[in-house]
């Protein structure tokens, strides 16, 4: 490959290093050697990529998508009898889970959970509520005219507002069992997250209840808006590399029949002016 070697001596004459220079020409060759074996029906499908579609529409599309399997899942109307059957559900399965995370003595879990049994009606209600709030924000957040900072101040009021239930239920389920209402010890130890640090780093599957995933499962209602701020986070992570895509395929001309050189030869461009740039700041 004569133009490739000619390229590294000029390279190595403005004195880069000669580790960025191997690696941007390895790539190129690699590549090169990847197409050799690679099927006629991979390289299509390589270059279609290339040529046409606009990266930045799947994390558009998954946002999209997250609404639609929370109904199908749910359902839409949440006083539906699908809708608060599924939700407890979700709950009593998350509980499980969580409570199964800690390899727990299910034994001491189910002789535990009799003091509770009372109560978690209440807590099923609760999680309803929570999931009910998440949908309807969800709904919001996936309105086109929403920027990343107003989902994320949506996401941010979702997982406070699932505390704030699983604090209320909390305040409650003291009240009930302790006389007379709680006092600022325990006021602190809703503020400072502890229910939610007691289960992460506190409780071990030895002495773990129903108690200490009240909390985190409520919580988990929240992983809906959640996911959608998640996928137009990847949204715009893939607009730079679109913009990429979009250049390989103009610049290029063979893109179609040697879709890997063309993406090695811009990775490696890519190496060298990044290595450029940074001797120039040093």
């Amino acid at each position: 490959m004569p133009i490739t070697q000619e390229i590294t001596d000029i390279l190595s004459q403005l004195g880069l290093p000669a580790g960025a220079i191997a690696l941007a020409v390895g790539l190129v060759r690699g590549a090169a050697a990847l197409e050799k074996d690679a099927s006629e029906a991979a390289l299509k499908y390589v270059s279609s990529l290339l040529v046409g579609g606009d990266l930045s529409n799947l994390g558009k599309l998954a946002a999209t998508l997250i609404p639609r399997v929370f109904d199908r899942i749910f359902g839409s109307r949440p006083l539906s009898y699908k809708f608060i059957l599924r939700s407890f559900v979700a709950t009593t399965f998350f509980w499980l889970v969580l409570i199964e995370v800690k390899h727990p003595n299910w034994g001491d879990v189910v002789d535990n959970a009799k003091y509770y049994l009372v109560y978690l009606p209440m807590w099923y209600i609760i999680d309803w509520i929570s999931l009910t709030k998440a949908k309807l924000l969800m709904n919001i957040i996936t309105i086109p005219k929403y920027a990343l900072l107003s989902i994320t101040v949506f996401v941010v009021m979702d997982v406070g507002i699932s505390y704030i239930l699983a604090s209320i239920g909390y305040f409650t389920l003291i009240l009930v069992q302790f006389h007379p209402f709680p006092t600022p010890i325990v006021f602190d130890w809703f503020i400072t997250g502890a229910p939610i640090f007691n289960y992460l780093f506190g409780v071990g599957g030895h002495n773990i209840s129903i108690w200490d995933v009240l909390a985190p499962s409520t919580l988990l209602t929240s992983i809906w808006t959640v996911l959608v701020m998640i996928s137009s986070v990847l949204a715009m992570l893939l607009i730079p590399i679109d913009y990429l895509r979009r250049f390989t395929a103009f610049w290029f001309r063979n893109v179609e029949q040697r879709p890997l050189t063309a993406l090695a030869k811009v990775t490696g461009t890519l190496i060298i002016i990044g290595t450029v740039v940074t001797r120039a700041i040093r």
